[in-house]
């Protein structure tokens, strides 16, 4: 509705312009006095701009008089009354109230007033109050998060608040990043790899000169430029210079360029180098290309030369700012920029390739703000931008060239989704953990260690949440029935020296427990269904959903001895008759037929050897293990030195043994997907003094 009224005003304006409809006689001068001459444009920073050190408002790009000239210059030409005037005044009112709410409303007035807004007709502005009011929503909703710390950082309303996201980008982009086309490359930085200090800010120590104003023009690369120079220059003399970023925009398009519309920081030095550079009082920002009047005898300083920090590393990045000031630099400038107010600013939308940095920035120090660590970011957007035009942004997060893909493609590969805030710890677990397990493949490479890693499903999981994820196991479990039999084992009894029920067909497909504590009623199934097919030949999936459900805690976890305890009652459903689902874990058995009932279990007393013994004349059996740094494990016989025999918190099935170039391992079905291990199975050390726990206490179930 709102909408089809602005249509019928433009409408109606439009018909009064050409006399097809008439309200008076003087209505023709009516409109003339409200409507400014020219095509709408995007709202544009003014062509009249303060110095570079001071901020500027948004507005139409023109000289536009006040309202009260506007209204007397009119009256004078056309002889409108003052009722006019207010008719005018009346019309807009309704154009506004169509739009907005009068909250809005009294915003959209303090916001014009702020930043000096003015329109080119009714329907230009309320086109622009509509843009502001979703904005305004948007900002609202945003900063709701903020407030349940679902995002790091928070909005606020400013000059681009009547600008939607694509003209936000439009002007962003105007200065994107192209290769630079350079007659001499810089030479790269290279720096003692001294520890940099913890915390920096060159503002403190006098390096930094005041936020300027690019205006409507892309001149963000010039601002860039210069302020390195300006702090290099306040370092070595002990003065700090505004320097001339319009001395720039004018003369340096021979060094490629483009002024308004975007230029590098290499090119604004090769002209440095050449010619020297004007203070910014003698050669002030105008915000748009001029001629050259650049006079060297103003010149306040010329530059030797300049270097290249180590390409996407933010170590080298931290070196320079700590130990040589502030440094130039370009970002990936998305909207989420457009109404940054405070905190830190994490943007995962941001693209790391240099063909879509479009926004030049002075990186000016860095610190550490509740756990994360963050750049302190010089912005040429003005003083009412931001923090002071100021802005703090994620640090050592997905920066390099490696992890940014992988990070990609783990969340990808894994269906993670997490909030803004979430993320940024989980990125950087992901990384500790992508670092872990490169050290630990070297020293696989070097034959020290006996199996290799590779990043999985708990890429993001911090040890102590992989932890807490096997902690629903639990080993005490209920007691053991008068169903139960201690098996002693008989050390004489020759048995074969390798074997594996998988080849035998006594072993059902890996399942994945996913995030629920299941693994015992994994390891309970895969035994009962070893032992069915050994008694009737057939292999039947059975149901590890239903001992979760009815057997122990749900998803909360339980035990073998429980897993048994309840078969020997109720019997166990086939999967297909009792699949797994998402439910609350409550039993829903009912008249489901059991596809097994079981008589017993007995317990493999002894060591290793018992166990041996026991797979190879029994089948596959349940045990219960150590399952601690098994956490990226994907190939290799298994051994753990650390790993404790009695401290057992993970319950696995054994479905075999064998020898790997004079290695015993056991073969361990596991309940994790087929991408963990080898394709869901683990080899664990056998005979190396029970490592993990494997011959505690193992069970087999009696049919």
């Amino acid at each position: 509705m709102e909408i089809d009224n602005l249509a019928k005003i433009e409408e109606h304006y439009a018909k009064l312009k050409k006399r097809e409809v008439t309200y008076s006689q003087d209505h023709e001068q009516e409109f003339l006095v409200y409507v400014n001459h020219g095509k709408a444009q995007r709202p544009q920073i003014s062509g009249k701009l303060p110095p570079r050190n001071h901020s500027t408002s948004l507005s139409t790009g023109e000289a536009v008089p006040s309202p009260k000239s506007r209204i007397k210059d009119n009256v004078d030409l056309a002889g409108v009354s003052f009722k006019t005037v207010m008719k005018i005044l009346w019309i807009l009112s309704l154009v506004l109230a169509a739009t907005a709410t009068p909250l809005s409303i009294q915003k959209w007035a303090e916001f014009k007033l702020a930043h000096q807004k003015q329109y080119s007709s009714p329907g230009e502005e309320a086109k622009r109050l509509k843009i502001f009011t979703e904005n305004l929503a948007k900002i609202e909703a945003h900063n709701v998060r903020y407030e349940k710390e679902e995002v790091t950082y928070s909005k606020a309303m400013n000059k681009f608040g009547d600008w939607t996201a694509e003209e936000f980008l439009a002007f962003v982009n105007s200065t994107r990043f192209q290769k630079p086309r350079l007659t001499k490359a810089p030479p790269k930085l290279h720096l003692n790899r001294q520890l940099a200090e913890d915390e920096v800010d060159w503002r403190s120590k006098g390096a930094v000169t005041e936020v300027g104003t690019e205006g409507d023009c892309g001149a963000s690369w010039s601002f860039s430029a210069l302020g390195a120079l300006e702090g290099q220059l306040a370092i070595k003399t002990g003065q700090l210079v505004a320097l001339s970023s319009q001395n720039l925009l004018d003369c340096s398009a021979d060094y490629g360029n483009g002024a308004c519309e975007g230029g590098l920081t290499h090119s604004a030095y090769d002209y440095i180098q050449d010619n020297g550079i004007m203070s910014e009082s003698d050669y002030p920002y105008e915000g748009q290309q001029g001629s050259c009047r650049f006079d060297s005898s103003k010149s306040v300083t010329k530059i030797s030369g300049y270097q290249d920090v180590d390409y996407m590393s933010e170590t080298s990045l931290q070196t320079t700012v700590a130990t040589i000031g502030p440094v130039a630099s370009a970002v990936h400038a998305t909207d989420n920029l457009q109404f940054y107010y405070g905190g830190i600013f994490f943007d995962d939308t941001c693209n790391l390739s240099l063909t879509d940095l479009n926004h030049g920035v002075l990186i000016v120090g860095y610190g550490t703000e509740l756990q994360y660590d963050y750049w302190i970011v010089k912005n040429s957007w003005g003083t009412d931008w931001g923090e002071n035009g100021f802005y703090k942004s994620i640090r050592t997060l997905s920066s390099s060239e490696e992890l940014h893909p992988k990070w990609k493609n783990f969340k990808k590969l894994h269906q993670k989704s997490y909030d803004r805030v979430e993320e940024l710890k989980r990125i950087h677990i992901f990384e500790a953990n992508l670092k872990k397990i490169e050290e630990h493949n070297k020293l696989f490479d070097k034959n020290e260690v006996s199996y290799k890693m590779a990043i999985n499903q708990f890429g993001d999981l911090s040890q102590e949440e992989f932890l807490d994820y096997l902690k629903t196991y639990n080993n005490k479990g209920g007691a053991k029935t008068t169903k139960s039999v201690k098996l002693q084992p008989h050390l004489n009894a020759e048995v074969p020296d390798e074997i594996d029920w998988r080849e035998n067909g006594a072993v059902t497909d890996v399942e994945d427990q996913g995030a629920v504590g299941s693994a015992w009623a994994f390891s309970v199934t895969g035994a009962l269904e070893g032992q069915n097919f050994l008694k009737e030949g057939k292999l039947v999936p059975l149901s590890g959903q239903e001992l979760a459900d009815c057997a122990g805690g749900g998803t909360g976890g339980g035990s073998i001895v429980d897993g048994y305890n309840y078969v020997i009652e109720h019997g166990l459903s086939a999967a297909a008759d009792y699949p797994s689902d998402s439910s609350d874990g409550t039993c829903r058995r009912g008249d489901i037929p059991a596809a097994v009932t079981e008589s017993g279990y007995v317990v493999i007393m002894g060591n290793e050897e018992a166990l041996k013994e026991t797979v190879a004349a029994a089948g596959p059996i349940s045990v219960a293990v150590d399952a601690t740094n098994w956490q990226f494990y994907t190939g290799g016989v298994f051994l753990d030195a650390n790993c404790s025999s009695t401290e057992l918190n993970h319950g696995v099935l054994a479905v075999g043994y064998g020898v790997d170039d004079g290695t015993d391992y056991w073969i361990v079905k596991n309940s994790w997907g087929t991408e963990w291990g080898e394709d869901g199975y683990i080899r664990t050390a056998r005979n190396a003094d029970n490592n993990c726990g494997i011959a505690t206490d193992p069970t087999c179930p009696i049919l």
